[in-house]
């Protein structure tokens, strides 16, 4: 199992420096034999995946993730 945080914190594993992306954003959670989830790290602007403002979700080969106003997007190998 594993935490990766997003955040415009230096102490983030994926740093955004940007004022539209809190200092901690979003974390992304990786489980063995699970879905990476992304959780909403109690952010100003929100975590939008595909489109849609969650507070969780899972997420799947070729979705979108907006944090502030950052586009991701996660391709498994």
């Amino acid at each position: 199992m594993g935490w990766t945080r997003i955040g415009r914190s230096a102490k983030a594993d994926i740093p955004l420096d940007d004022p539209s992306v809190s200092r901690r954003h979003a974390i992304l959670v990786h489980e063995s034999g699970k879905p990476i989830r992304v959780l909403d790290d109690r952010s100003l602007n929100g975590v939008i995946l595909n489109g849609k403002e969650v507070d969780w979700g899972r997420l799947t080969d070729g979705d979108e993730l907006r944090i502030g106003a950052h586009c991701l997007f996660l391709l498994e190998s």
